[in-house]
């Protein structure tokens, strides 16, 4: 019994070490599971003790693109074929429900059949809300529904696009429910305001008797607010997308990386602000503009880069890491930068394409603890030169 026990820890730590991520925008990571999927191929115990690991972050195996408005991965027939699995865990009574409360014949549902080997929702620790989790009623779920509806459902093509909406949503709002040991949440495109968003809300951040929610233990959370990629949610709802950190403030507060990009407008930048500084030990932060976001003229954008910044103090002990992109920073205001300054355990710095001024180089002189610097620009200016400068003399481990 004990040599059995200390196999199978054994090869939990060398499943542990094979679930790789590789990031490309640090929560929007590819994570290789090709080694894992091997390891269950070898015996019914490896299976058992592998499959958990495989199906850690189903969804972040696909996220295998370097910006948000590049996740085409919906058009990847292996991601309906996920979904299909992961539908294979819910209950058949609970599917033929959904076909009673609509007005189908359950009688057309084949009688035989075999229910999944795992509960593979149980062991999932990342979701990524993509445009297809997010957007039930798009072309996109219609047209693979073949593919990821139960294949115990026989009926005709009409029938199909009639029940797949309904199936779909039970789908989301049952991985919402039962994901109770997430560490990592994306949501890689604005959520709209409507009825599914507030579900997947209200679900992931229903406290139990003891306090604790689906996200008390969450470790990495990514937030975009851009609605000139996510249009296709938008465009009929006539509302703002929702306000996810305020949705999110009273229920995250052990956070390590933080990633956002594009703050929306003023009232977001605020939640953002407030949502940062509720944190207990966040070590690495991203904040980010698009990269077209310079062509756009923001008149608020000084505003919300200064309340931004702001919260960052509050994270002075224990913030590591500070990556900035595509940002300007010429409207940064002193209380801003007195903030930058307090920032004193910083180790690593990146700076992509953002508009360097002057008054970044008080900040600079501040950073004497920094180990490693990545500046990316495709053109250096004088400002730039002297910030880098400062920043050199300050830090000579750099």
């Amino acid at each position: 019994m004990a040599a059995s026990f200390l196999i199978s820890v054994c090869l939990e730590t060398i499943f542990s070490t094979l679930l790789v991520k590789n990031p490309i925008n640090y929560t929007y990571c590819y994570i290789s599971t090709k080694d894992i999927y091997s390891c269950t191929l070898v015996s019914k115990h490896w299976c058992k003790i592998s499959t958990p690991y495989l199906y850690a972050y189903p969804f972040h195996y696909f996220a295998y693109s370097k910006s948000h408005w590049n996740y085409y991965y919906e058009e990847n027939p292996s991601y309906y074929k996920l979904i299909r699995t992961l539908l294979s865990c819910i209950p058949k009574s609970e599917i033929e429900q959904i076909l009673i409360s609509n007005s189908f014949n359950i009688q057309k549902l084949l009688p035989s059949y075999i229910s999944a080997t795992f509960n593979y929702i149980a062991f999932i620790r990342g979701i990524i809300f993509d445009k297809i989790l997010l957007n039930i009623n798009s072309e996109k779920v219609t047209d693979n529904q073949k593919i990821w509806l139960p294949p115990y459902i026989i009926i005709n093509d009409f029938q199909f696009s009639e029940i797949s909406i309904p199936i779909m949503k039970y789908f989301v709002e049952y991985l919402c429910k039962h994901c109770d040991n997430l560490t990592t949440l994306d949501f890689p495109f604005a959520i709209s305001n409507d009825d599914l968003s507030d579900n997947i809300i209200n679900l992931l951040t229903f406290n139990y008797d003891n306090g604790i929610n689906k996200l008390t233990n969450l470790k990495e959370l990514s937030c975009v607010y851009n609605e000139v990629f996510n249009e296709d949610i938008n465009k009929d709802s006539g509302k703002l997308p929702k306000d996810i950190y305020l949705a999110l403030s009273n229920n995250i507060c052990n956070l390590n990386l933080l990633y956002n990009e594009s703050m929306g407008p003023p009232f977001e930048a605020n939640s953002l602000s407030k949502f940062i500084s509720l944190q207990k030990n966040l070590q690495y932060i991203v904040l980010s503009e698009t990269k077209y976001s310079s062509i756009f003229c923001d008149y608020f954008a000084p505003y919300k880069y200064n309340v931004s910044f702001n919260s960052l103090s509050t994270q002075s002990k224990s913030l590591q890491v500070l990556d900035f992109r595509y940002f300007d920073f010429s409207g940064i205001n002193e209380e801003a930068l007195n903030s930058l300054c307090l920032l004193k355990n910083i180790k690593k710095l990146k700076l992509n394409n953002c508009k360097i001024y002057y008054n970044l180089n008080y900040w600079a002189k501040n950073l004497t603890k920094l180990e490693v610097l990545e500046f990316y620009d495709n053109d250096i200016s004088l400002n730039s030169a002297k910030f880098l400068t400062q920043l050199f003399q300050s830090s000579p481990n750099t």
